[in-house]
């Protein structure tokens, strides 16, 4: 069976990539450094994956995004721009998680002798972090949710009474000043973050597992979990005739 053609957008504080899918599930990854010109950047990254594979937009059967949980004006910056890739060729985007896209990642490392599963912990503000956990399968390479990403505090990570602390891994910049409540984990990655190509491996999954998983552009809106949801970016002209 075929992969889909996909191209996918990642923005985080530290930077932010696009990666491209082509139909043999081979994937190719161009990074942008920073935040600053983000949005641009991450715009041509796209347009020069898509020239280089001798594609256009129109080629592809969708975009993923890696919605959040994480910073606001990031989140903003790859949703603008896939909004505006997919309403310029009415292509249907499919929305991931940025926490899982972080655990899906950590299957490329070369992991600890025992690992089960995964805490992605990111800054939300003071006192405050993104939590994310995920058991993993080393022998598929898969992930699987174990509790819905949400917006923490110190004393609580909302996990489930299964979760197991010894075969535990820590993922993400949270873990530079991790909340009172974690305890030892096997191994703690905090320089991880999500990237396109983790998340276009997900959205591939996603499309093969769930009939909905492919939105209108429009609906592909930032996960703040913090009662910001209702912000929808609007289409930006310039971003809107890239499909040649």
């Amino acid at each position: 069976m075929r992969a889909p053609r996909l191209l996918a957008l990642s923005a985080s504080a530290t930077g932010a990539s696009a990666a491209l899918m082509d139909s043999n599930g081979e994937c190719r990854q161009l990074d942008v450094a920073g935040t600053r010109g983000q949005a641009a950047q991450l715009l041509n990254s796209a347009q020069q994956l898509l020239s280089t594979a001798d594609w256009r937009l129109a080629d592809l059967n969708a975009l993923v995004l890696a919605c959040g949980p994480g910073p606001f004006t990031s989140l903003r910056v790859s949703a603008g721009v896939a909004q505006g890739l997919a309403l310029g060729t009415d292509l249907p985007i499919v929305p991931v998680s940025s926490l899982a896209t972080v655990a899906q990642g950590a299957l490329r490392c070369e992991l600890p002798l025992g690992v089960q599963c995964a805490l992605v912990l990111c800054h939300a503000r003071s006192g405050q972090w993104y939590r994310g956990a995920f058991s993993l399968n080393t022998a598929t390479t898969s992930i699987a949710e174990m509790a819905t990403d949400a917006r923490c505090g110190t004393n609580t990570l909302a996990l489930p009474e299964t979760w197991a602390w010894p075969h535990c891994i820590g993922l993400g910049d949270g873990w530079r000043q991790p909340p009172t409540a974690v305890r030892r984990c096997l191994q703690v990655l905090p320089e991880a973050r999500p990237e396109a190509r983790d998340a276009v491996q997900l959205g591939a999954l996603s499309l093969a597992t769930n009939s909905e998983a492919a939105i209108a552009p429009e609906l592909a809106v930032p996960n703040y979990l913090c009662g910001e949801e209702a912000w929808q970016p609007a289409p930006t002209p310039w971003l809107t005739d890239s499909s040649h």
